[in-house]
């Protein structure tokens, strides 16, 4: 560890680290997972990617409903509450929730666990299903996202360095 100088000008950051450890950031990242998920709900409405193509659409129309939304079970389990469906979020067989949200100290995680949505996500030329991507954001998400978390950063260090 560096030691200063003696008679040498200084100034210690060492608050200004220390703020942002722990569970300092755990705030913004909420705040970020419900961008995240308020882009995705956009995705299943406009059944597109979050790069804005349009999913691919069915060989054969098999009913009037939109694209992967034919029961709302994926769409519930990747939005849960946020899908506009309170209460409705799908449980599996063994009694667990299929939603995936997960806030750590240092990471953020939306996820689902049907079984079907990694195959709609990336596709199965085996199968003859095509990518239909709805995870992911757009550059406009990730710019709220970018400002909410150095928001927060401006806010903790102003309160570490007394500003």
């Amino acid at each position: 560890m560096a030691t200063a100088t003696p008679n040498a000008a200084t100034t210690d950051l060492t608050k200004a680290g220390k703020c942002l450890q722990g569970d300092a950031l755990r705030p913004a990242l909420e705040a970020s997972l419900d961008h995240a998920l308020e882009n995705i709900a956009h995705n299943f409405a406009v059944s597109a990617t979050a790069a804005g193509d349009a999913w691919v659409e069915r060989k054969q129309p098999t009913g009037d409903w939109p694209l992967l939304v034919k029961s709302g079970r994926l769409a519930s389990s990747v939005l849960g509450d946020a899908a506009g469906l309170a209460g409705n979020v799908p449980i599996n067989s063994e009694g667990q929730s299929e939603h995936v949200r997960i806030v750590e100290d240092d990471h953020a995680l939306i996820a689902s666990t049907v079984p079907y949505a990694a195959t709609h996500e990336h596709g199965d030329p085996s199968r003859n299903i095509p990518q239909r991507q709805f995870m992911g954001v757009d550059g406009e998400c990730v710019g709220r996202i970018v400002e909410t978390i150095a928001d927060q950063v401006e806010k903790l260090l102003g309160e570490a360095l007394g500003k």
